[in-house]
């Protein structure tokens, strides 16, 4: 995933289609919405889906180490590893 902080936007990999939407950052929030993405059959839908809607579910996060964690309450929902 790629995020844009100039546009508060951020594109990727959604595991089978290619995905794109908004986001709001303030302090330890981030919150991502308006999420599209194209509309490919796969044999993975389901996993996709479950990305999605944990994407959608994320309220908080943590940077550090080159990792970006997503969080909803206590609840850690997804990790991202800065690669180059």
């Amino acid at each position: 995933m790629e995020i844009d902080a100039d546009t508060n936007t951020f594109l990727g990999f959604a595991g089978c289609n290619h995905m794109q939407g908004k986001l709001f950052f303030e302090d330890k929030l981030l919150r991502f919405s308006q999420i599209v993405t194209t509309k490919m059959a796969c044999a993975s839908a389901e996993k996709e889906h479950d990305f999605l809607e944990a994407l959608k579910k994320s309220k908080t996060c943590r940077f550090g180490n080159g990792r970006l964690e997503l969080s909803y309450l206590s609840e850690q929902l997804l990790v991202f590893k800065k690669i180059d």
